[in-house]
């Protein structure tokens, strides 16, 4: 199995998740590109890095990619394995353009391409029209996250190999468990009375947090006691507290000492338990402009939290299963990044907010759909995968 470095996101999460469960049944070896990140998750397997870094420029990016291609040819001709699993664009790249003889290689892509705001310009335009098509052509199998993507993979990328769709999984019991931990004192008291709208996931442009403030701002006016609770880290986090400024919403940054002061936003940083978090809070908010599963998502609708999510490519639509009304598990809206969108979220917030019923209705549908994500019929989905 290969991914470019080990870190808190979701893809870096359900591939550690899968190496666990495959290190079972195989002899499996992790490669990563380097070690600069430790693994933030339990991972199966023995562990290899290539110890290549990204480089800075064009000259440099390039010879570490050849070199990257190298060393991985050199690790499978030593281990000649029977099948190579790659997570993310990069880790793809060099999976297939390592291939040795009688290896089956099985990309999984973990996210929209059309639709990542990352890939632009010039180098966006070669990626999309020559590289991934190049590259995903040479697989032997492919592995999307939801149908959305192999949708895209099928008609936009013209893709000419077998794409199957595998979710991620959920195990609902131990998510139980976890909401049982007790919360430090300091950080339970956020918690005590008022509305309390929560997210957790990495800080970062595509995550749509900026246009949860804005949401915010307009809620409190019939809801002064609402706070939203963020919980994870990013290189967004120096540009959500500007915001909040700008504002004039109050906001507390998690500094691992002092006692948190009522806030109408609370940046809590990483904790290695948000499921406590979770369970004490009324709303989850998932506000991406585009996601390739929504790990957090699920782990919410697993703590009976009821959902607000943002019809945005393809995660969450595929999650709370979008119909002619909105969603059958859930309140799936439109991206909100328009002030229609925006006075919207906040409407469909504030109803939620003043109706424990309909909340209490969406916590069941929640729970009922978080268990369909049936951790051993994946499993062995991968399975099939492996020995096919």
């Amino acid at each position: 199995m290969i991914i470019p470095e080990f870190g808190f996101g979701g893809a870096e999460k359900s591939f550690c998740s899968l190496s666990v469960e495959l290190s079972k049944r195989y002899d499996l070896t992790v490669v990563v590109f380097n070690l600069q990140r430790k693994p933030a998750y339990p991972v199966g397997g023995k562990i290899v890095s290539l110890d290549v870094d990204y480089g800075l420029g064009t000259i440099k990016k390039l010879l570490n990619f050849k070199s990257r291609i190298k060393k991985l040819k050199r690790i499978k001709n030593l281990i000649r394995p029977q099948v190579s699993i790659s997570f993310l664009e990069g880790a793809d790249y060099i999976n297939t353009l390592s291939r040795i003889s009688g290896e089956k290689i099985v990309l999984s892509i973990r996210g929209s391409k059309i639709h990542d705001q990352n890939i632009s310009g010039l180098l966006g335009y070669i990626r999309h029209k020559l590289l991934i098509p190049f590259i995903y052509r040479r697989a032997d199998e492919i592995i999307a996250l939801n149908h959305g993507i192999k949708n895209e993979l099928l008609n936009f990328y013209k893709i000419n190999k077998p794409v199957q769709v595998i979710h991620n999984w959920i195990e609902t019991e131990k998510i139980k468990i976890s909401t049982e931990e007790k919360l430090e004192p300091r950080l339970e008291a956020i918690f005590e009375g008022g509305d309390i709208l929560i997210s957790h996931g990495r800080l970062a442009k595509e995550k749509g947090y900026e246009y949860v403030l804005d949401i915010l701002f307009i809620l409190l006016k019939e809801h002064p006691n609402a706070t939203y609770v963020i919980i994870g880290e990013g290189e967004e986090i120096s540009s959500l507290i500007n915001k909040c400024k700008n504002m004039g919403l109050s906001y507390w940054v998690n500094d691992g000492k002092s006692q948190p002061l009522k806030k109408n936003v609370y940046f809590l940083g990483y904790q290695s338990n948000p499921m406590a978090f979770l369970v004490k809070s009324d709303l989850y908010i998932l506000s991406s402009l585009h996601e390739g599963f929504g790990n957090s998502l699920v782990e919410a609708m697993a703590c009976s939290l009821p959902v607000v999510a943002s019809d945005c490519p393809y995660g969450p639509a595929e999650i709370l299963v979008k119909n002619q009304g909105g969603a059958e598990y859930g309140v799936l809206l439109d991206i909100p990044n328009n002030r229609k969108a925006i006075e919207l979220w906040s409407n469909r917030i504030s109803e939620l907010l003043q109706s424990d019923l309909l909340r209490k209705n969406l916590s069941v549908k929640s729970l009922e759909r978080a268990k369909q994500f049936n951790k051993k019929e994946i499993v062995d989905n991968w399975q099939k995968i492996v020995e096919d």
